[in-house]
């Protein structure tokens, strides 16, 4: 009789225990777990951040720098990314472009960064993430997630992406939408993704505008259950398009960047 007991309290413990985690769950308590609120001066903190060098996608007219206080610094409680145009036989055009990789990565959760966007023709300032895998399968077998992507020559409309490789039909899918802003994009906007197991839902400003299933992307090897990186950078050229004659420089502003995951994740 002792034993039975035992036995049952046992199960109820471990049915409430089930029960509770399955509550956490289905609940939108999200808590902190990274963040950068830039609430310091000179370059961006090394522990948080690493960079990006050279030119590197897409044909960009950029040469991304190495901690330089002229492309990437923190200042007033902002970090800014500048690219700016300096007559040279090298690298004219250089910017900056800072990742977590190899700092920190997650899987799922509400990742949000506020910002304010350059408005230049040819500009391309984007938040986006990529597998940490990046090292072992490559692009696009990685996946990609373009929290934010804004082109100059399209002032006020900003885009989400989802980008992965396809191993039945063996080709590169990407899964688009874009969203017209309410406000100028060189106002402060808040842009984030809320990831979980099932989907990735895009917002502006907490109003979600598009959302991706995430099933979509395959079983076994599907990236998008794996942690990823985070990446702020500022392109030139390319898909931003041509730059005027005469630009100088540009700005890509950001406030804050908060990563928020939930107790069962």
């Amino acid at each position: 009789m002792k034993k039975f007991v035992y036995g049952l309290i046992t199960l109820i413990s471990i049915s409430y225990h089930a029960n509770t985690v399955a509550s956490e769950c289905m609940e939108e308590d999200y808590k902190l777990v990274w963040s950068d609120e830039f609430d310091y001066t000179g370059l961006p903190d090394k522990v948080k951040w690493n960079y990006e060098e050279g030119y590197l996608r897409n044909k960009e007219l950029q040469y991304y720098q190495v901690e330089s206080l002229e492309h990437s610094y923190v200042k007033d409680g902002f970090l800014t990314l500048e690219a700016n145009y300096t007559p040279s036989l090298t690298h004219p055009y250089k910017s900056a472009s800072l990742k977590t990789e190899n700092r920190a990565t997650w899987r799922y959760g509400k990742i949000e960064v506020r910002a304010s966007l350059p408005t230049a023709p040819g500009t391309w300032p984007a938040i986006w993430m990529m597998g940490e895998n990046i090292r072992q399968v490559y692009w696009p077998r990685t996946g990609e997630i373009d929290i934010m992507e804004h082109v100059g020559k399209h002032p006020n409309r900003v885009h989400a992406n989802v980008i992965y490789y396809d191993y039945e039909e063996e080709k590169k899918k990407a899964k688009n939408n874009s969203h017209i802003t309410i406000d100028s994009v060189q106002s402060f906007n808040t842009y984030a993704i809320k990831w979980t197991e099932d989907e990735i839902i895009f917002l502006l400003n907490d109003v979600p505008y598009h959302r991706f299933d995430i099933d979509e992307a395959g079983g076994e090897k599907n990236p998008f259950r794996k942690p990823f990186y985070l990446i702020l950078n500022l392109a030139l050229g390319s898909w931003g398009g041509e730059l005027e004659d005469d630009f100088s420089s540009a700005k890509f502003i950001i406030d804050y960047v908060r990563v928020y995951q939930q107790p069962c994740f």
